[in-house]
């Protein structure tokens, strides 16, 4: 019997990325799941990160016969990086960016074939057509999948409530402290270039998966 094909999937701990997960889980495909964590010293991250989205990998092992390589990753790290950059409104498609590229070299790797979101159109102000076009640039013509693009959130929640992730999807998490007050809706692929340009990409990836924590589920 031909193995199944692995796919490398984006999971923030939110309603979406699990339902993405779980929607590709169901065609058949075996998901290595990547978590960028805002803060792996605080305190509270443990307690964070059993109740939330270790919680949600665990529920979606049951939809499979093997166990989940799960992928947690420093996120202070492109934060840091992005802010010395002078990211202003643009630091959420950067930050998307970086965790793309993060995710593919993860992918190839594993020999995975595609990066799965949980990014629908207009969801979030990053997730405008244009900004979902510049973020997707970042990994050239290596598959995204995005299984939830055209769903209203209503219709998301209530997958997530199906399969039971939902509860962990609402926990307690943190939020980023980076997140401007306006983020830009249509960014410019120029501009988004300009900003790369001061940032040693090749040696934040590296720095990223060196600090990666490698957990089954």
């Amino acid at each position: 019997m031909k193995d199944k094909e692995k796919f490398v999937c984006l999971m923030s701990g939110g309603t979406d990325s699990p339902v993405a997960c779980y929607l590709t889980i169901k065609q058949g495909y075996i998901p290595l799941i990547v978590h960028f964590h805002k803060s792996l010293t605080d305190p509270l991250s443990d307690e964070i990160l059993a109740n939330g989205v270790f919680a949600i990998i665990k529920i979606l092992s049951n939809f499979l016969d093997e166990q989940i390589k799960t992928y947690l990753i420093d996120h202070n790290l492109i934060i840091k990086e992005l802010q010395q950059s002078n990211a202003g409104r643009n630091i959420c498609v950067l930050c998307r960016r970086m965790m793309y590229r993060i995710a593919k070299e993860i992918a190839l790797e594993n020999e995975a074939k595609a990066i799965v979101t949980g990014e629908s159109l207009g969801e979030k102000a990053s997730q405008t057509p244009m900004n979902l076009y510049i973020m997707k640039e970042s990994v050239g013509d290596f598959l995204i999948i995005q299984p939830l693009i055209a769903l209203f959130k209503l219709e998301i929640e209530n997958i997530a409530k199906k399969i039971g992730t939902y509860k962990a999807s609402i926990q307690k998490a943190y939020s980023c402290t980076a997140n401007p007050k306006y983020p830009v809706t249509y960014a410019n692929l120029d501009k988004i270039l300009e900003i790369e340009a001061k940032i040693n990409i090749n040696d934040l990836i590296q720095q990223s998966l060196k600090s990666a924590k490698i957990l089954y589920f």
